[in-house]
């Protein structure tokens, strides 16, 4: 590739100036990224997990609609809206996956994802 294609290509590429736009050392003095599940959450999660995993809910077909989440969903909807159009990521926290058994910690993350990824 020549300086000219690079040139090129760069000039190509989109500028943000908006929160899609950040630096890892400025972002790391922040928290607005950082998502705690409250307890509430966390009791609805498990109880998802549980209902799945007791009707042997195959996760590769799993959607939303398998893995009910009433009060936790419209959070998770903020969330995808900030990964896809805004910064790009976010750290979900609170899990307690050293206290939950590998099927257990499998469908939580799988049945989250079915609320922040595509269907």
């Amino acid at each position: 590739m020549s300086t000219t294609d690079t040139v090129e290509s760069r000039a190509r590429l989109p500028v943000f100036n908006d929160e899609r736009s950040w630096y890892g050392t400025a972002i790391a003095q922040r928290r607005d990224w950082f998502h705690e599940l409250t307890p509430v959450e966390l009791a609805e999660l498990d109880a998802a997990v549980d209902g799945a995993l007791a009707r042997g809910q195959d996760m590769v077909h799993m959607t939303d609609r398998d893995f009910s989440l009433p009060v936790l969903a419209p959070r998770l909807k903020d969330i995808r809206r900030n990964v896809l159009h805004g910064q790009g990521f976010v750290l979900l926290r609170g899990w307690p996956s050293i206290e939950r058994s590998m099927a257990q910690n499998a469908m939580a993350f799988m049945g989250l994802g079915t609320h922040l990824g595509e269907p």
